[in-house]
Formats: C-alpha cells, sequence, structure tokens
C-alpha cells in the first residue's frame, strides 16, 4: 500500500497499516429483543491507519506539517494491496508516536508513528 496526503508520499509504511471501507448504520439499527438484526447501512467510508515503525526526523516534520496544519480535511490518494488507486477527502486524527531514538550522531528517529485517516 502506497499514501500520498497534501500531494507528499508517507515514507516508512509498516506492514500493519490498513486501508478499508467500514459501515455507518441508520439510527435505530441494532438488534430487536428477539435477536434478529434491523436497520440499514446508512452509508460506507474509508479509513486508513497509517502505521510507520520507524520515522527519521526530517520524515517526522514533513508528517507534523502534513496532519497538523490547515487544511484539516485534505487531499488523499491511496494505492491500496490490489492496485487499486483510491482519490479521497480526508481528515486526519492524532499523530503520535510511542518513543523518541536517539542515535547519538545527532540523528534522531521516531518509532512507532501513526495516525488515522478517515473520509469526509
Amino acid at each position: 500500500m502506497r499514501i500520498w496526503c497534501k500531494g507528499i508520499e508517507i515514507k516508512g509504511l509498516g506492514e500493519d497499516s490498513t486501508f478499508f471501507r467500514f459501515k455507518t448504520w441508520a439510527p435505530n439499527s441494532g438488534r430487536s429483543t428477539a435477536g434478529k438484526s434491523t436497520g440499514r447501512v446508512l452509508y460506507w467510508k474509508y479509513k486508513a491507519s497509517v502505521k510507520c515503525p520507524f520515522v527519521p526526523s526530517d520524515d517526522y516534520k514533513t508528517m507534523k506539517s502534513i496532519f497538523e496544519t490547515e487544511p484539516q480535511y485534505f487531499a488523499v490518494k491511496v494505492i491500496d494491496n490490489s492496485g487499486e488507486e483510491h482519490n479521497l477527502t480526508m481528515y486526519s486524527g492524532d499523530l503520535q508516536y510511542s518513543s523518541v531514538v536517539n542515535c547519538g550522531n545527532g540523528e534522531i528517529w521516531y518509532r512507532g508513528v501513526s495516525v488515522e485517516l478517515v473520509e469526509e
């Protein structure tokens, strides 16, 4: 899978990054008292879980500039694992990382970088 946000490719995607469509159900959907499913799907949206095991400092700064600046809704291109291209308008969740690794030579890497992207 490959992902571009605001025209910039996200580098270092991990194997656990995902891209999928999820359902949003209409109000009052769910299970009846008899245990039967009721309701209907209101709409479908795409979601991408971007997970990068290690990201160098410069790439992390680029990611911050993508996800922490205007516009909050932005163009995303995804080429999924089947090779199909999707062009969407999405917004991002919070950019996170688990730790900072100082390599000792002035080089800094970010471990466990992740962000969720959701279709508008």
